[in-house]
């Protein structure tokens, strides 16, 4: 794995590209909002984006997950 996501980054990650928001990505892992938008963080910092548009353009240009 080139960006050295955690498994649950990539579990957020992927619900992020099929479009749900993040307190829906919360509702389905059941966590917490605050805990999706901290992982959401992580996941921008490791793939050098800025938001969660950018971080699916490039999941799906890199065929990251």
């Amino acid at each position: 794995q080139q960006y050295d996501l955690s498994q649950r980054e990539i579990e957020v990650l992927q619900l992020l590209v099929k479009g749900h928001t993040a307190k829906i990505i919360a509702s389905t892992l059941f966590v917490s909002f605050e805990t999706v938008r901290s992982h959401l963080k992580n996941i921008y910092n490791k793939l050098h984006v800025n938001c969660g548009k950018e971080a699916i353009a490039k999941v799906l240009s890199e065929k990251i997950v």
